[in-house]
């Protein structure tokens, strides 16, 4: 095993760089394509609200009393709502911009 890098701080690292080059690359494409970078972090967004909703919703069986389950599937519905309206601001964007791109090339 001597040749085995096993050091945690040079795989930190790595990992580090990995992740600097990769937020580089999305940012030029995020300021080459705008609407493109914009929609899909609000679709990206909305499937972690989606999940996260879910699962607090869920989570709500595992409390304690009646109040905790029903304060929790409340919170639960609410977290669900913002993902909705999230995915609606996307679908009402991309009607607007198809529709402003179809008369601006005419």
């Amino acid at each position: 095993m001597m040749g085995q890098n096993t050091d945690p701080n040079k795989k930190a690292a790595g990992r580090a760089i990995g992740g600097a080059l990769m937020m580089i690359v999305l940012g030029f494409l995020a300021a080459l394509l705008p609407h493109v970078m914009g929609a899909s972090a609000s679709v990206s967004l909305g499937w972690i609200i989606l999940v996260s909703g879910f699962a607090y919703f869920f989570y709500a069986f595992a409390a304690s009393s009646d109040g905790e389950v029903l304060w929790r599937m409340v919170i639960g519905f609410f977290i669900s709502l913002a993902d909705f309206i999230c995915w609606a601001v996307v679908i009402s964007t991309r009607r607007v911009l198809h529709l402003w791109l179809q008369r601006s090339s005419l």
